[in-house]
């Protein structure tokens, strides 16, 4: 894979997922990054909740950690390295990487966002990105004022972020918005997108559904995935826009081509209620397990109940338990309580009493309205 080709690899398979427990933008995030040398993949992923700020990871030396991980490409050869969970804990403790690596590049997470470079510039930014990831903070804001000042949007978007969340200088909202939308007016595709998200959700901003849509459209328009599902959710929802479900398939559609699980799983959504395009429960089954697959355990615990059904699938109880473990275990409320009932009634698996109250509990503890209701019925019978 010459150089060229594989930063043209990178820069297309970087996804930024934005997972939410309904079809619209919000609540939780989930960052996902691909890398692939030959046939070897790295693969990473973890949870988010909130906007643009990490709930699971509580300290700001934790945010720190996160602004910045560089990962070395290896032209060769990638074993896959490691995968974290909302705790902030590696399952796997570091990156297992060949030496002899002759170029690499690196990823900028920064609470919500990342940045490629293919080989490092001797620009403000990437002085900026080395400082911070050495720790020198100070140096690192000065390099993005620097950058700033120079009207490069990279550097004003880092250091709008930097001002929204109160990282490195006492948080400005007001100031962060500036520098964002500077960097968005400059065709700043993340500047754009992020910028959106801002005014629907109301973070920083008066919420307008207008000015989302216009952002998300400039962005969408530019190829980033993430502004491709935003709009094909508006035009779902009519929000800035007329409702055209037409309009949103053809958005979620392009987002999902581009592997965004939440995009495939909107796909499936639309299949399975004939919005904008016939219904299909084979073809909503395709794209509910495309999500699933990516980890998105919104679908793996619709999989779970499709499999149940029989409904796009065979029906296949013991993929059913498969597809709900999954998604229990990483603390998906809905699939706590389906696994509960399969190992309450034997489906899939053997009856397990002991094993249903338990996920019954899990499920109840989140505020899952079936399982508190279920735990209360068997403590009548028992």
């Amino acid at each position: 894979m010459d150089g060229n080709k594989s930063k043209r690899f990178l820069k297309n398979s970087f996804r930024f997922q934005l997972q939410s427990d309904s079809l619209p933008i919000g609540k939780t995030q989930l960052f996902r990054l691909y890398f692939q040398s030959n046939d070897d993949v790295f693969d990473m992923g973890f949870p988010f909740s909130g906007s643009f700020i990490c709930v699971p990871i509580g300290t700001k030396q934790e945010l720190k950690l996160l602004f910045i991980l560089q990962l070395w490409y290896p032209l060769a050869h990638f074993e896959k390295g490691f995968q974290m969970n909302g705790s902030f804990v590696l399952k796997t403790p570091a990156f297992f990487a060949k030496q002899g690596m002759k170029t690499f590049l690196y990823s900028l997470f920064f609470v919500g966002i990342s940045f490629f470079s293919g080989d490092i510039l001797a620009d403000d930014f990437t002085d900026g990105v080395q400082s911070y990831k050495n720790g020198q903070y100070q140096q690192a804001l000065s390099s993005f004022e620097q950058g700033a000042s120079r009207q490069d949007p990279r550097s004003e978007y880092a250091l709008g972020i930097l001002y929204q969340n109160g990282l490195v200088v006492k948080k400005d909202v007001e100031r962060g918005l500036q520098l964002i939308t500077r960097s968005a007016n400059r065709g700043f595709a993340r500047a754009q997108n992020y910028l959106g998200v801002m005014y629907y959700e109301g973070n920083g901003v008066e919420p307008n559904s207008d000015r989302a849509f216009e952002w998300y459209g400039k962005a969408a328009v530019q190829n980033y995935p993430d502004a491709e599902y935003n709009l094909g959710v508006m035009y779902a929802l009519g929000k800035g826009t007329r409702q055209d479900f037409g309009e949103a398939l053809k958005w979620l559609r392009k987002a999902a081509m581009h592997q965004l699980p939440e995009a495939q799983y909107g796909l499936g959504v639309m299949y399975a209620r004939g919005l904008g395009v016939e219904k299909n429960p084979e073809q909503s089954a395709y794209w509910f397990g495309k999500a699933a697959k990516q980890g998105y355990l919104k679908a793996q615990n619709k999989m779970g109940v499709l499999y149940t059904e029989g409904t796009g699938v065979p029906r296949d109880e013991a993929k059913a338990f498969r597809w709900f473990t999954r998604a229990a275990e990483k603390g998906y409320a809905k699939a706590q309580y389906n696994l509960g009932i399969l190992y309450e009634n034997g489906k899939g698996t053997n009856a397990d009493k002991t094993k249903a109250i338990g996920w019954f509990r899990k499920a109840a503890a989140q505020g899952n309205a079936d399982a508190q209701k279920r735990l209360k019925t068997l403590k009548a019978t028992s």
